[in-house]
C-alpha cells in the first residue's frame, strides 16, 4: 500500500498532536496524543482518516516507529472492522470511541484496525452531544447518505491539516467548550441536511428485502455451500419473476468467512451495519453460527441457519431471533445411533474434528447409541486438528485398537480429505465407520468413482431419493439452471427463500417480529415432502435418509443404497429436552 505524500506528512501529525495537547488540558474528557492513520477502504481511496482515542486498543501497544515504519514502506495493511452500531437502540452507548458525524451514535471496541466506513472523525461521548446540540439535531437515522456527510467531513479534515500551521476545522477552548469553524459549520451543517434528504430519499425508494450471506466459499467446505447459495438464488429469482414478496423483489449479497470465526462474525456485522440487511443466513462452521447467532440475538435480526450441525443452535444456545433449516448434531446423532444400533457391532472407536460440530455429532451418536443398545463398549477415541493435512497416523492408531466399528465426526471442511485417506489406506475394507454426511452428494462427487465403498451415512437428501414428483422437478430445474445434480445444500437454500416468502406474507408487512411470530410453526412444501418449523425451538423438522456407499450405473460418482427413512419427528428431540438444555 503506497503511501500518499500529498495527504500524509508525519511532521503535520506530530504539530497537530502537540496542538491537540495543548489545548484540551482541562476538558470534560482528553484525547489520547497518538494518531492512527489508515487508508480509507472502497468510499475513497486518496483519503486518509485520523483517530482520537481515549483508550488505544491493546494490540496498538507497540513500538510507534514500527508502525510509522510500515504505513511509509507499504506494508500496513489495515484490517476492516465494522462499528458496533446497534439497530434496536441508541440511547445507551459505552463511553468509548464515538464518531462525530451528528447523532450516529457509533462506537466500536477495538480500535487498533482501520474502518471500512470513509471520513469518520473520532471524538469522545461529550464532544459528540455538544455536536449534536450545536447543529440541533436530535433524531437523524443515517444510511447511505451516510457516507456523503463522511466524505464532506473528511474533506475539511484534510484541508484543514494538509497545512502544518493550521488549525482543525473545529477545536476546544480551555474551559472546555467547543467552537467550529463558521466556513466548516456552515458546510458541515449542508452536508448533514443533504445527507438526510438522500437518505430519505432511499429510504422512500427501498423496496427490497435484503438478505446477507455469511459462508466459507473457499477451501473444502464449498463443495457444500455453493449449492445452498445457488438454489436461494434459483428460488429468489422465481420468486421476484411473479412480482416479489409484498411488492418488493428479494435480493441477497454474500461475504465468504473462509471458514474462519473472526472473518464470519466481522461480515455478519458489516451486513447488519452498513448493508444494512433484514435477514442473516449461513454458515457452514457450527462454531461461527454460534457466534453469528449471538450478534442476531443482540441486534434483534433474524438468522436463518443453513448447514451448522450443532444442536446448541437450537438447543442450549436457542433464541428467538434463530432458525435451523438444516438437520443438527442431535438429530443426526439419533437418527445415526438408530441404524447402528441394527447393525451387530459392539466395540467401537469415535474419531474426529477437535472442534464444536466434531464433538457435538460424536456425542450425539454415541449416547443415543448407548441408549438404544446398552451393551456397547467404547474402547477411545483420537481428535484432529480442523484441516489435519494427514490422517494416516490417526488410521494406523484406529485399526491397532480393532474396533468392530468406528464413529467418524468430521465437520464440512474435513470430510472428503478423510474419505480420499481411507480409501487411499484400505481404511473402508478393514473397518466399517459411519460418517454423517459420508452418502452425501457434495462430499461423494469431488472423489469421483475412487471414493470408498461400503461407509454408512445420513443426508437429509438425495437427488435420486425419494422418487416423487416435486423431487424430480427440483432437479429438473436446478439441472436447467447450473448443469449439475443439487446436492443437500440446495434444498436448504431452497427451503430458506419459501420460508422467508411465505412468513412475510403471512405477517402481512415487513416488519420483523411479525416475520418471527409469523415462521413459528410454519410449514412448506419441499422437495422431500412437507416440512415444518417447530415452534418452540426454531428447528426445521427434516427427514433423515441412512444409506451405504456403493458405485452405480450412470454415475461418474458413488451414491447411497439400501436407503431407510427416518422421518423428523422421530429424530427429534423432545420440548421438555430442549427447555431442561435452556436450564428452564
Amino acid at each position: 500500500m503506497a503511501v500518499n505524500k500529498a495527504l500524509f506528512n508525519y511532521n503535520f501529525l506530530i504539530r497537530n498532536i502537540n496542538y491537540l495537547q495543548n489545548n484540551t488540558k482541562g476538558t470534560s474528557s482528553h484525547f489520547n496524543p497518538r494518531i492512527l492513520i489508515a487508508q480509507v477502504c472502497g468510499e475513497c481511496s486518496s483519503a486518509w482518516v485520523v483517530f482520537f482515542t481515549e483508550k488505544l486498543g491493546s494490540q496498538w501497544q507497540k513500538d510507534e516507529k514500527e508502525f510509522w515504519e510500515q504505513v511509509e514502506t507499504g506494508k500496513y495493511e489495515p484490517e476492516p472492522v465494522i462499528l458496533e452500531i446497534s439497530r434496536s437502540t441508541s440511547k445507551s452507548i459505552p463511553r468509548k470511541v464515538i464518531c462525530a458525524t451528528t447523532h450516529l451514535l457509533t462506537h466500536y471496541d477495538s480500535i487498533g484496525q482501520a474502518i471500512k466506513i470513509a471520513g469518520l472523525f473520532i471524538v469522545s461521548m461529550d464532544h459528540l452531544r455538544l455536536i449534536s446540540n450545536k447543529l440541533q439535531i436530535t433524531n437523524i437515522s443515517f444510511k447511505k447518505g451516510l457516507s456523503f456527510i463522511n466524505l464532506i467531513v473528511s474533506f475539511f479534515i484534510h484541508n484543514s491539516y494538509l497545512n502544518g500551521n493550521q488549525k482543525p476545522f473545529y477545536y476546544h477552548t480551555k474551559k472546555g467548550g467547543f467552537i467550529m469553524k463558521k466556513l466548516s459549520l456552515v458546510v458541515f451543517c449542508f452536508a448533514v441536511g443533504l445527507s438526510v434528504l438522500l437518505t430519505g430519499a432511499e429510504a422512500g425508494a427501498a423496496k427490497t428485502i435484503k438478505v446477507g450471506i455469511v459462508d466459507c466459499y473457499s477451501g473444502p467446505a464449498s463443495t457444500y455451500t455453493n449449492d445452498v447459495r445457488d438454489a436461494f438464488k434459483l428460488a429468489v429469482d422465481n420468486i421476484n419473476a411473479k412480482g416479489g414478496v409484498l411488492g418488493r423483489k428479494i435480493e441477497f449479497v454474500t461475504r465468504d468467512s473462509k471458514f474462519k470465526v473472526d472473518i464470519g462474525l466481522s461480515a455478519a456485522k458489516e451486513l447488519i451495519m452498513r448493508e444494512n440487511v433484514d435477514i442473516l443466513m449461513g454458515t457452514i462452521n457450527s462454531s461461527l453460527a454460534l457466534a453469528i447467532s449471538n450478534l442476531a440475538k443482540k441486534e434483534k435480526i433474524p438468522f436463518l441457519v443453513t448447514f451448522s450441525k450443532s444442536a446448541k443452535i437450537t438447543g442450549a444456545k436457542g433464541h428467538r431471533y434463530v432458525f435451523s433449516i438444516t438437520e443438527n448434531s442431535a438429530l443426526a446423532g439419533k437418527a445415526g445411533a438408530a441404524g447402528l444400533a441394527k447393525k451387530p457391532y459392539k466395540k467401537y472407536w469415535i474419531a474426529g474434528d477437535d472442534y464444536e460440530y466434531g464433538h457435538a455429532i460424536a456425542d450425539g451418536v454415541w449416547n443415543n447409541l448407548k441408549k438404544m443398545k446398552p451393551g456397547v463398549k467404547l474402547l477411545g477415541q483420537s481428535w484432529w486438528k480442523v484441516g489435519e493435512p494427514d490422517f494416516t497416523p490417526y488410521i494406523t492408531a484406529i485399526l491397532a485398537a480393532k474396533p468392530d466399528a468406528v464413529i467418524v465426526a468430521t465437520g464440512g471442511r474435513d470430510c472428503v480429505p478423510f474419505l480420499k485417506a481411507a480409501k487411499a489406506t484400505g481404511f473402508n475394507e478393514r473397518v466399517p465407520f459411519y460418517m454423517h454426511t459420508a452418502t452425501e452428494l457434495s462430499t461423494l462427487k469431488p472423489l469421483g468413482l475412487n471414493a470408498p465403498e461400503g461407509v454408512i451415512g445420513t443426508s437429509n437428501y438425495f437427488f435420486y431419493y425419494p422418487k416423487t414428483k416435486e423431487n424430480q422437478a427440483f432437479v429438473k430445474q436446478f439441472r436447467a439452471a447450473y448443469n449439475r445434480y443439487p446436492a443437500v445444500g440446495a434444498v436448504y437454500g431452497f427451503m430458506a427463500a419459501d420460508f422467508i416468502k411465505k412468513a412475510y406474507e403471512k405477517a402481512g408487512k415487513i416488519n420483523t417480529e411479525k416475520f418471527i411470530d409469523a415462521l413459528e410453526g410454519m410449514t412448506v412444501d419441499t422437495p422431500v415432502g412437507k416440512v415444518t418449523m417447530r415452534a418452540y425451538d426454531h428447528q426445521a423438522m427434516l427427514p433423515m435418509f441412512m444409506g451405504t456407499t456403493k458405485k452405480a450405473k450412470g454415475y461418474d460418482f458413488l451414491i447411497a443404497t439400501d436407503i431407510v427413512t427416518i422421518p423428523g419427528k422421530d429424530v427429534m428431540p423432545s420440548v421438555a429436552e430442549i427447555k431442561k438444555a435452556r436450564g428452564k
